[in-house]
């Protein structure tokens, strides 16, 4: 009973038979067309799944912290972050994970802070940067994931500029 509108969209490459026939081995035209189709999904599906973690309110985002990772003298990142788990709810059921989603910058600035590495064994004596899987472990997570994927904000037709999907 209501009014609407249908609007057909999707991405498409074209590919033709003659590109196929003239390409050299190993070059596949069509393969790489999907592909790339495929990466420009990819891409769309993270920028949305970034849109909505990095929305104020939006699940347990915790921005609070007093200072950057970076800083090490000043931040408290394990705080912040114990911060940020007891502002979730609980899950509802037990297929439920506990997942805290990083850009790049910010988990390497966490990957190396001593705070961090004062959680391995012998008190962080042990050299190097943490890993994903042993900080999740260390701060009761099921998880970490970091993204590096970057989009083009330029209008098309002028040069790219690139920034990072995740702030």
């Amino acid at each position: 009973t209501a009014t609407y509108n249908m609007v057909d969209w999707g991405l498409k490459a074209v590919v033709s038979n003659r590109e196929i026939s003239n390409a050299d081995q190993p070059l596949k035209p069509l393969e790489m067309r999907i592909q790339s189709l495929q990466y420009r999904l990819w891409l769309a599906h993270e920028i949305r799944v970034a849109a909505v973690l990095d929305a104020s309110g939006s699940y347990a985002t915790t921005a609070a912290g007093t200072a950057a990772w970076s800083n090490h003298s000043t931040s408290t990142p394990i705080k912040d972050i114990q911060t940020g788990i007891a502002a979730m709810a609980a899950g509802a059921d037990e297929d439920t994970e506990l997942v805290m989603g990083l850009a790049l910058e910010a988990w390497q600035a966490l990957s190396r802070h001593p705070e961090l590495l004062g959680l391995r064994a012998g008190g962080g004596g042990e050299k190097g940067i943490m890993r994903p899987d042993e900080t999740a472990a260390a701060l009761g997570l099921d998880r970490i994931v970091v993204s590096d994927m970057q989009k083009n904000t330029a209008n098309r037709g002028q040069t790219a500029s690139y920034s990072r999907v995740w702030s």
